[in-house]
């Protein structure tokens, strides 16, 4: 496994490798942010959802044809074997709820909030404020043109994405995976800031 990180820092791949994360949907953002997170040394990431597949999530979620109708987090455990055996990833096949939540998301580092259903994201989001649980969340990643992206910092909360974007004007790979990989990028961040990492 040390060979796979040799061209990071070692020092932060430490922390990385000490660090929980949980992702709350099991879509674009959140296979996308795992693989992402997976390749950076994170050392623990459980990913969370009950959705089944579709042909027109394979435009931007990490999955094959011969995988539409399964479960999602089913599916993308077999990928996550096969193209990242050197980390630590587990899955559950669960709704999120208000009864389960709290349960749910405690003992990570990191949470991040991964869902496309405005409903779910409202309800992680008033979850989170006034804890000392880390969210990171994303609004208005819509449509084809570059994105603005913003990053809004409310304490335990981090929000990234244009704020204005809806997915009624389509949802294509590229700024999912912009989102993503912003999401990415915050939680390292985080995890150094918090580590004391440089």
């Amino acid at each position: 496994m040390q060979e796979i990180f040799k061209r990071q820092i070692p020092e932060h791949t430490d922390i990385f490798r000490k660090s929980k994360i949980l992702i709350l949907g099991c879509g674009g953002l959140g296979t996308n942010s795992c693989f992402l997170l997976a390749k950076s040394g994170i050392g623990t990431i459980k990913i969370v959802d009950y959705d089944t597949i579709e042909y027109s999530n394979l435009n931007r979620q990490i999955y094959r044809p011969t995988d539409v109708g399964k479960y999602k987090v089913d599916a993308f455990k077999e990928i996550c074997d096969e193209f990242l055996p050197f980390a630590n990833i587990s899955v559950e096949n669960i709704k999120v709820t208000e009864s389960n939540i709290d349960e749910l998301t405690d003992g990570y580092d990191i949470v991040i909030e991964a869902f496309d259903d405005e409903y779910a994201k409202s309800l992680v989001l008033e979850h989170f404020i006034g804890t000392d649980k880390k969210l990171i969340s994303v609004s208005g990643i819509g449509g084809v043109k570059k994105l603005d992206m913003k990053i809004k910092k409310m304490n335990n909360i981090v929000v990234c994405g244009d704020f204005e974007t809806k997915t009624d004007i389509g949802l294509y790979y590229p700024n999912v995976m912009m989102a993503a990989s912003t999401q990415a990028i915050i939680a390292l961040n985080w995890l150094l800031e918090e580590n004391n990492g440089r």
